[in-house]
């Protein structure tokens, strides 16, 4: 059987750099795929450039295999199925975030939920948890 991608969230990363990515879950591994940079200038609070920028290349992105997905940028790595151990999903009411956490044996990556492409508006904690109990029933713990 072929590997088939069954859902897409837009996530933010939580460190310096700012990107934004998605999680491409796939029936063997999840693949994550830069998509492109928020920029922060300081005579401005946040430059908007990116939300164009982020859906040209959303478009780009629509329709490519796992493989091309993967190979679109060499900042792109995959998480395979079979080291997950652990998936959190949590909601901060007060802040209005959803954050995810893929736990491996190894490492633990976590991320802020924005979206569900081709979406730009923010998603709701329902929509993004519909896409991982599916795919991860027995190891997603869920935290409202």
């Amino acid at each position: 059987m072929s590997e088939r991608i069954l859902g897409v969230i837009r996530v933010f990363t939580l460190d310096f750099r700012n990107l934004i990515k998605h999680l491409y879950f796939t029936t063997d591994r999840v693949i994550v795929v830069k998509i492109t940079k928020v920029g922060v200038k300081p005579y401005n609070l946040l430059d908007l450039s990116y939300l164009q920028k982020m859906k040209d290349k959303e478009r780009e992105l629509a329709g490519l295999s796992a493989e091309e997905l993967l190979k679109n940028d060499q900042e792109n790595f995959v998480i395979p199925m079979s080291e997950i151990v652990k998936v959190t999903l949590r909601k901060y009411r007060f802040l209005r975030a959803r954050y995810i956490t893929v736990e491996t044996n190894y490492k633990k990556y976590r991320w802020q939920a924005t979206g569900v492409p081709p979406e730009i508006k923010v998603a709701k904690f329902e929509q993004i948890e519909a896409i991982l109990l599916p795919i991860f029933a027995d190891k997603l713990i869920i935290k409202k």
